[in-house]
């Protein structure tokens, strides 16, 4: 599929608000003036990501593939590899909660994840050598909600950090279930410990486990004393999604300032029938772009872990012409080293779906014919080869399609404008007003305006 003509920016010089017209190929990675000349920045790119003492599970997720042709289908999937780079170890689909808006809960519905139990567990790491080769970057351990399964965890942990003592540990959890005993065990493990809170938007997922104060306490000394390592994952929702917000809520709620808190992203479409709380209207799609430039536009972006990833791997790809070709999907589980099993060995697309499904890929004890079949990567999707800011968004689910796949591409869309917006103001003294060019949202077809917010 090929893609449009070079997107026509619209700008204002922020010295002098005169206006000045960019182009812009994302495909291509260039960003020219009309007369064909390449437009330099005024200050340096970032080199490195701001807050870069946190650590990767509290970074937004938000991972690239640089590799030439990344392209994959149904029809034309792509291996796994025995030498892994993250391992994403689903525990199972049970949960404490019912999040509003869980990608998970239409997969636990339905049955598709198998129930385990600790011989299954031990038995996973006696036939650990049969299939991984070398030591993996990364392990996460998943549910559901994981600590739900802490008797396999207390199995599973000590030996995996014994064979890999070199690998990063990740744990996402509702909070719920936190206590000082489970907390000085992945301590001690060296974890990076995320919490899933929305802040003011917590309704949305359940009870909140910071009005349980033994649950705050064990929070807040955790941030105090396991420095870069905790965070708390924030999703937002049409009725939760201001930033400002949402951090002030957190310091007021722990009593304590520069709390970690990073944005996942906007809420994605997994099923549209039991979302509608959650999901955004087209009337509220401009207030996303609104909050985030405010934040940008006042100074506030240092503060909040998951913009400098973006507004980093973006300005760089500006910086050094980074042909949108090498771009794999935004969640990493295209890559080939990364994947995500369960405790009998079965290779899932992610670690939000289950193998009793047509998401079973294969199995690590038969790595050669474990296939990505179940997905799509962004190059194929007409509204990715038709967009400016496919670099920053990087296609979102690789496996919704239809209806739930519109809805979040143009959620992702609206969230990744203030970024484009925000590197354009911070690198080339540029204030973009609209875009021109053959944008083709799902579905629709439209001039797309970015709010000028004061600077």
């Amino acid at each position: 599929m090929s893609h449009s003509v070079p997107f026509t920016l619209n700008c204002l010089k922020v010295e002098d608000n005169s206006p000045l017209q960019v182009i812009y190929d994302p495909y291509a990675g260039t960003l020219k003036y009309v007369d064909g000349t390449d437009v330099t920045p005024l200050k340096e790119i970032v080199k490195n990501i701001e807050n870069s003492n946190i650590d990767y599970l509290c970074d937004g997720n938000f991972k690239s593939t640089d590799v030439e042709d990344n392209s994959f289908s149904p029809e034309n999937p792509k291996n796994k590899t025995r030498t892994v780079g993250t391992l994403k170890i689903q525990l199972g689909l049970k949960c404490n909660y019912s999040c509003g808006y869980c990608s998970q809960a239409t997969h636990l519905s339905k049955g598709e994840a198998f129930d385990t139990n600790i011989s299954d567990a031990r038995s996973f790491l006696d036939n650990l050598d049969k299939w991984i080769v070398g030591e993996p970057r990364q392990i996460e351990f998943w549910g559901g909600e994981p600590l739900l399964y802490i008797k396999k965890l207390y199995v599973l942990i000590p030996e995996l950090r014994f064979r890999f003592p070199n690998t990063k540990f990740g744990i996402i959890t509702n909070g719920a279930l936190l206590n000082d005993n489970i907390t000085a065990f992945l301590i001690e493990n060296d974890f990076s410990i995320s919490v899933s809170h929305d802040g003011p938007g917590q309704p949305l997922r359940g009870p909140d486990p910071l009005n349980d104060v033994e649950v705050l306490r064990n929070i807040r000394n955790t941030i105090k004393t396991h420095t870069g390592k905790f965070c708390f994952n924030v999703v937002l929702t049409r009725n939760n999604h201001d930033p400002l917000v949402i951090r002030k809520w957190f310091e007021e709620k722990i009593g304590l300032d520069d709390i970690p808190v990073n944005f996942e992203g906007v809420v994605n479409a997994h099923d549209n029938e039991h979302q509608q709380d959650a999901l955004f209207r087209d009337s509220d799609l401009l207030s996303i772009q609104e909050r985030i430039l405010n934040v940008m536009f006042n100074g506030e972006q240092k503060d909040i872990i998951s913009f400098w990833p973006r507004i980093s791997d973006f300005s760089r790809s500006l910086a050094t012409n980074r042909k949108a070709s090498v771009l794999g999907q935004k969640c990493g589980m295209d890559k080939e080293d990364n994947i995500a099993v369960d405790l009998l060995g079965n290779v899932m697309t992610c670690q939000n779906v289950g193998p009793n499904s047509k998401h079973l890929l294969g199995s690590v004890y038969d790595m050669e014919n474990v296939k990505l079949d179940t997905s799509w990567h962004w190059s194929t999707r007409e509204s990715c080869m038709h967009c400016p800011v496919v670099q920053i968004c990087k296609g979102s689910c690789m496996y919704l399609e239809g209806d739930e796949f519109a809805e979040t591409c143009n959620n992702e869309y609206n969230y990744a404008m203030p970024i484009l917006a925000t590197v354009f103001y911070e690198y080339y003294g540029l204030k973009v007003m609209n875009i021109g060019g053959d944008i083709r949202r799902p579905k629709v077809k439209k001039k797309i305006n970015i709010p000028v917010v004061s600077a």
